[in-house]
């Protein structure tokens, strides 16, 4: 009974074995057939592209027989693809652009039709409008209006790429829309998403970090780390609005935390009492700012600075100790210090210092 039983799990792996090869089998197949038939359209769009980027550059107009022919294949997912990868691969092409642009009224009638469509497909289709959004720059575009609509599908891929659009189109209050969107919804978008999104903003990023700044109590605590993040990431300007910020006891944990990172990529002279009061105050929920303005204190040379890092390397928080003895190390502790260090009786400051030497080296 129990041989039969054997023979019967045995006979079972075989055949998810050969099940598996066959399914790998066709798919292989399958996947050849589609990408033929990929290529295929995009050849034919191809045809039917090249005579009309010549009239726009000669007329200045798009047939109407081809928005109508456009319209009506772009409905259909294979097609859209094709009519993409076919555009991308001339966008830099005279008349490509401005054919684009004098299509805006076909891509807003499909970006009502793909608002009803599943939600991969309407992701894709605002992946397509932020790889080229026809006419750049409107101030009122009522396909930037629809794609807004957009923003509440469930799936991150989605809003995503509605924000790649918009940050393609260039308007800052459909920016602010969409972020205050997610606040009001509740939805989690990543910082770094949307702090790396930001810096693809076809317009002046500095305007967008202080349009978006002024309105960070419209929005959620991770939107205001990213406005921070991107603000890092552009320039040193934002200082003295931040360090008011950062001051401010009521202002969220999580965007202090993002301003103090950003003092430690850019120095600021005013900054420093506050870090360093930070680390004096080493206790209770203010132990996680002392972690942070150790790291940043490296950035900080002075006498003042030495002598709160070396006493932060005698706290009891192991983070605490490991950021003061890094910065100690990057700023330059003399042998003069690191001999007291020693004859301090606090071996776990002395393994800590070094312990991060050994690390920096």
């Amino acid at each position: 009974m129990k041989l039969f039983h054997i023979n019967n799990v045995i006979y079972f792996y075989m055949f998810i074995c050969v099940a598996l090869l066959l399914f790998n089998v066709f798919y292989i197949i399958y996947s050849k057939q589609k990408t033929h038939r990929g290529g295929k359209l995009e050849k034919k769009w191809l045809e039917r592209l090249l005579p009309v980027w010549e009239r726009v550059l000669k007329e200045g107009s798009v047939p109407a027989e081809h928005r109508k022919l456009v319209e009506r294949k772009l409905r259909n997912v294979d097609q859209m693809i094709a009519y993409h990868e076919t555009v991308k691969s001339h966008l830099t092409e005279p008349g490509v652009q401005q054919y684009l642009d004098l299509s805006h009224d076909v891509f807003q009638n499909l970006v009502l039709y793909y608002s009803g469509r599943p939600p991969m497909e309407k992701a894709y289709f605002a992946h397509v409008i932020s790889v080229y959004h026809p006419d750049r720059g409107r101030e009122h575009d009522r396909l930037e209006e629809i794609l807004l609509s957009y923003m509440s599908d469930t799936t991150v891929y989605c809003r995503e790429n509605v924000l790649q659009a918009l940050y393609a189109m260039g308007n800052i209050a459909a920016i602010e829309h969409a972020l205050s969107l997610l606040s009001d919804m509740e939805i989690y978008h990543h910082p770094r998403l949307l702090s790396d999104g930001m810096m693809k903003f076809s317009g002046d990023k500095k305007v967008l970090v202080r349009k978006l700044w002024a309105q960070r109590h419209r929005f959620s605590e991770p939107i205001q780390v990213a406005v921070v993040q991107f603000a890092a990431m552009i320039s040193d300007e934002f200082s003295r609005e931040f360090l008011k910020e950062l001051e401010d006891e009521r202002a969220l944990m999580e965007v202090r935390f993002s301003l103090i990172r950003y003092f430690g990529r850019y120095p600021f002279e005013d900054a420093l009492p506050f870090l360093l009061k930070c680390v004096r105050e080493k206790k209770g929920d203010g132990v996680g700012f002392a972690v942070a303005a150790c790291a940043v204190l490296a950035k900080y040379p002075g006498k003042e600075t030495m002598e709160v890092l070396l006493d932060a390397l005698h706290s009891r928080d192991w983070y605490v100790r490991r950021n003061a003895a890094s910065s100690l190390i990057k700023l330059g502790i003399s042998k003069q210090e690191e001999e007291r260090l020693k004859n301090s009786g606090d071996q776990y400051a002395v393994e800590m210092l070094d312990y991060m030497k050994g690390e920096l080296v």
